[in-house]
């Protein structure tokens, strides 16, 4: 069984911290054949030596062959019209010696995939077929002892020359989406689409962001969410007789409403009529509240507010308090209007549907302060 990067790389990174992580990560596939030419004259830049100085001496660490790959090309010893994945990543191990390249290999010589393993680092690397006759060859690490890295190369291989050439592709774009976030790249097995998992530490949760092959490099097709199906059930479920029966979201943005360190996650339809806000911490998920075409949010630090009408002549308000990622108390506000709108008839505070005075219903929204701007940056949904 060959071990996903992340699930390795946060159980080593929660060991560290005495903690224990169940974590299921999306596996996904990889396959064809890849290579490259990329030969460069210029000897590598060595840090690390073993200690009886023989043939580990030339492990070079991963933040420096990060620095320096796009820089060298790599010619094969034979140069070959279709070289299998092991001769590939042996090219790339001549030049680019690792730790992990004496690891405990896995060869699936069939889909063009490899990885090699060992206690703190791992390898793996898989290819594509072009139409031009090359080869996409990746190579991916992770290595989640500090220094912490997850780097990801890739080289055109040219079966003329038999050389393997640095070059160009959309996942080498990818940027976290927040900061203090854990990623590992995904090479696929069967397939040829790339995952960048993304976990949340304060989630327990990760965010898959997927890039499609489209013959010649990847691009971001979107992004999806761990346990979404399950977020979209609560959605559903969730009384709001405004929400539309067959509301999908398209988009979703994090946003740190509580400014814990630990962000909240907002998602919305196409259009942005519909969205719901959901606080996730330790891997439970709370749906703090909706919107709808008919309502209108607004922010405080710590709470959110969704207000709009009910009714001839009625305003609703529905307040949700929120500390430490987790769900804090819900307040609604209820004011009917005379007919021309001038006077109010009728006002009402509940917390957690018990009646409040309006004396507390009045100093709890004083409490909230000057509303704030989340200031969201939306990402496409993958939701199927």
């Amino acid at each position: 069984m060959i071990v996903s990067h992340l699930t390795y790389y946060i159980q080593t990174m929660k060991k560290n911290y005495f903690v224990l992580i169940v974590f299921a990560v999306l596996l996904v596939a990889c396959g064809n054949s890849g290579k490259q030419a990329a030969n460069g004259s210029d000897e590598p830049v060595f840090s690390k030596k073993s200690d009886d100085g023989q043939a580990a001496q030339n492990e070079m660490e991963i933040a420096d062959i990060v620095k320096q790959w796009q820089g060298k090309t790599i010619t094969l010893k034979t140069p070959e019209k279709e070289p299998g994945i092991e001769k590939l990543v042996e090219a790339f191990n001549s030049q680019w010696p690792t730790l992990a390249s004496s690891g405990e290999k896995k060869v699936d010589a069939a889909n063009g995939y490899m990885t090699s393993f060992v206690e703190g680092q791992i390898l793996e690397a898989c290819f594509w077929k072009l139409a031009n006759g090359h080869r996409l060859f990746a190579v991916s690490f992770d290595q989640p002892d500090e220094p912490v890295i997850s780097a990801v190369m890739f080289y055109d291989y040219d079966p003329a020359k038999g050389t393997l050439t640095p070059t160009k592709n959309g996942v080498l774009d990818f940027k976290p989406i927040f900061e203090g976030s854990m990623h590992s790249f995904k090479l696929p097995q069967k397939g040829k689409d790339i995952i960048v998992d993304e976990y949340i530490p304060g989630w327990d949760k990760a965010i898959y962001h997927i890039y499609k092959f489209d013959g010649k490099t990847h691009n971001l097709a979107g992004s999806r969410i761990q346990d979404y199906d399950q977020m979209f059930k609560k959605y559903k479920d969730y009384d709001d007789m405004y929400k539309s029966e067959d509301a999908t979201f398209a988009k979703f943005a994090l946003v740190d409403i509580d400014e814990d360190g630990n962000p909240e996650l907002w998602f919305r339809s196409a259009k942005g009529g519909d969205g719901a806000f959901y606080a996730i911490n330790g891997g439970n998920v709370s749906l703090l509240i909706t919107e709808n075409y008919h309502s209108v949010l607004a922010f405080y630090k710590g709470a959110i507010q969704q207000s709009g009408g009910c009714g001839t002549g009625c305003h609703m308000a529905e307040f949700v308090t929120l500390k430490d990622s987790r769900f804090g108390s819900r307040v609604n506000w209820y004011t009917q209007y005379s007919m021309d709108g001038e006077d109010v008839v009728e006002e009402e505070y509940t917390k957690e549907g018990k009646p409040m005075t309006k004396a507390e219903g009045e100093k709890f929204v004083k409490s909230l302060g000057k509303d704030i701007d989340p200031n969201p940056v939306w990402h496409p949904l993958l939701a199927d």
